[in-house]
């Protein structure tokens, strides 16, 4: 929850019919890609938290049996209704009206929990703590949201830009500096480092995915005007009598901005930070809640049990059919794997004190080359998050700076191979380095300071380094996996 704020219910007041058509949808392939990662069959449950208009949890209960969601704005949940019959899937989905604080509400279990840009206005330390409890063994935390820092370009689009600065400007012109949210103001903006949060509360470290945007979009005036009004710190309410001002200045901004009052922009990204519950034998591993067997308030209803969810599942068993024993195949390998990961954690706590040295120092080498190479942000960043994982298993204390690091150095390293003149200037310093490493080593100039094969191969390895994390981002990038 944002520092110095207190949530209350006009938050997103007479937001609804605005979100839905303002808000930009998330990346095309956000269901899929969490599909495969959490190797759903269809037959798990979903709990959407702060679930808005129910963008997320539409967006994927086709790969669940149902989907919940909770919000405690009405109006948001009475579109997420009328969405979810639009699209004939009101029989699959259930929307509950209360606070995140209020789970567990008696809900159950649930294979995965989501939130979609919604967890930086809870009490987030209460609300991870009995989400832990509502996961199934091996279940997951999703935070989805667009990745910070991300660059999209305006070429080639043949509409004007949307003027998002100037609208911002205008409202703050009409609201004063500080950013309001509710009855409130947000001194200090959204609370971020949700991997401080979730460690400390039982849950190991993310696994980040990001689907690929990029997308070119067109939007008039009336889808902008809609997304103002989404804001929280512009909704209609916090105008008051000032309202019909407000609106009339944005359509002169905007129809100044493009005379035929239609704009183009490319599609954000979207980033999904994943949190594993590990098995029960793993689970006191590293928590720093007590040991004990905790008494929860969390109902353990199995899915598809009838209405209310409370139904038994003491009926005559069936036969499963070929693609449920194919789904139960897939997520035991997921289990697999996620004890697998518990155990290289169990690991890193027993490191012999030489090979925790060791780590740290190369560790501790690789950050400083990396340092050097930001001249280059892809290879520079790639070698400062190398350096860091290393030193995190050495030191365990530097683990909250990885994943922070990882962020800008999948953002440096998409934009290192960006264009054709990225990657060329990248292969220039490659080259460079190389030449210049035989140079040393051939001590042809004698006034370089060092001389011999010790400094050139070190210059002639960077080069190298350079090629391979080049190549390395290239593929990630634009190879056929690129989307994760």
């Amino acid at each position: 929850m944002p520092e110095g704020w207190q949530w209350d219910e006009t938050l997103f007041l007479g937001s609804a019919p605005y979100y839905r058509r303002g808000r930009l949808p998330y990346a095309p392939g956000l269901a899929d890609a969490v599909a495969r990662e959490l190797a759903l069959d269809g037959r798990g449950r979903l709990l959407d938290v702060g679930c808005g208009p129910g963008t997320v949890a539409l967006d994927l209960v086709e790969h669940f049996a149902e989907a919940v969601g909770v919000d405690p704005d009405a109006g948001m949940l009475a579109e997420a209704r009328r969405e979810a019959a639009a699209r004939d899937v009101a029989d699959r989905t259930r929307w509950v009206r209360a606070r995140a604080e209020e789970l567990p509400l008696g809900l159950g279990t649930f294979t995965a929990v989501t939130f979609g840009q919604s967890f930086h206005w809870m009490d987030r330390d209460r609300v991870a703590r009995t989400v832990l409890d509502m996961l199934e063994p091996g279940g997951a935390f999703l935070r989805i949201a667009d990745p910070k820092g991300e660059r999209l370009g305006t070429e080639g689009l043949p509409y004007p830009a949307v003027p998002y600065a100037a609208i911002e400007r205008l409202i703050t012109g009409h609201l004063g500096p500080g950013r309001r949210a509710g009855q409130g103001v947000l001194r200090h903006g959204t609370p971020g480092d949700e991997a401080t949060v979730l460690a400390r509360n039982g849950y190991g470290p993310p696994r980040r995915l990001v689907v690929r945007g990029g997308e070119p979009l067109e939007r008039d005036s009336d889808t902008v005007a809609a997304w103002v009004f989404s804001l929280s710190y512009a909704a209609p309410h916090l105008f008051g009598d000032r309202l019909a001002d407000f609106t009339a200045d944005l359509d002169r901004l905007l129809a100044k901005t493009s005379r035929d009052r239609r704009f183009s922009e490319r599609l954000p990204s979207t980033e999904v930070l994943l949190w594993r519950k590990a098995p029960p034998s793993h689970r006191h591993r590293g928590e720093r809640r007590s040991s004990q067997v905790r008494t929860s308030a969390v109902s353990r209803f199995r899915p598809g049990a009838g209405p209310g969810y409370g139904g038994c599942m003491n009926g005559p068993r069936r036969a499963k059919s070929g693609a449920e024993r194919t789904g139960d195949a897939a997520r035991a390998e997921r289990l697999k794997e996620i004890e697998a990961e518990s155990e290289a954690a169990d690991e890193d706590a027993r490191l012999h004190p030489a090979k925790r040295l060791v780590l740290g120092i190369v560790g501790g080498v690789l950050v400083l080359v990396g340092v050097v190479l930001l001249v280059l942000p892809g290879p520079g960043m790639l070698l400062v998050l190398a350096g860091l994982i290393l030193l995190s298993r050495a030191i365990p204390a530097v683990s909250r700076f990885v994943e922070p690091v990882r962020e800008q150095a999948m953002l440096g390293a998409e934009a290192s191979v960006a264009n054709g003149w990225r990657i060329a200037g990248s292969v220039l310093a490659g080259l460079g380095l190389i030449a210049a490493g035989i140079v040393w080593g051939l001590r042809a100039l004698s006034w370089l300071p060092f001389p011999g094969w010790s400094t050139g191969s070190s210059l002639i390895l960077s080069g190298l380094v350079i090629f391979a994390l080049l190549i390395w981002s290239y593929r990630r990038v634009h190879g056929p996996h690129r989307q994760e």
